[in-house]
């Protein structure tokens, strides 16, 4: 007699931490390299989801679902929230919502009279997996 059991044993999550506070200068690049994704229920899809606010929708970009590309310009300057949503397609979906506080450090070689201050927005990029 098999005896069968519907529901989601667990969200889908990075199989490593992620660092939630980043800081980067204007005009530097720099590629974060993000940890591979585990479902404990293994017959799971999992869809990957970017938000941000559109102002660093400009310069934060997502590449499949390994490389979180930051490119921020001279004027990018400012405090803003990047949330990493990692959901499954299972009948009880679960999601797992990882939250990065970015900071563009203030260009020293300019002079702005004000910094971007920005939240999460509508602005996103999936990528199922």
């Amino acid at each position: 007699m098999n005896v069968i059991v519907e529901g989601n044993i667990g969200p889908p999550k990075f199989m490593a931490p992620i660092d939630p506070d980043l800081t980067v200068k204007p005009n530097s690049k720099q590629t974060i390299y993000l940890p591979d994704i585990r479902d404990p229920d293994e017959e799971d899809k999992v869809t990957f989801v970017m938000k941000c606010d559109p102002l660093a929708a400009k310069f934060v970009t997502l590449k499949g679902t390994t490389l979180l590309n930051i490119n921020p310009g001279p004027k990018d300057a400012g405090n803003y929230e990047i949330k990493l949503i990692l959901t499954d397609d299972n009948k009880y979906q679960l999601s797992t919502t990882y939250k990065i506080n970015l900071v563009v450090e203030d260009d020293e070689s300019e002079s702005t009279s004000s910094a971007n201050s920005s939240s999460f927005g509508g602005v996103s990029n999936q990528t199922e997996r």
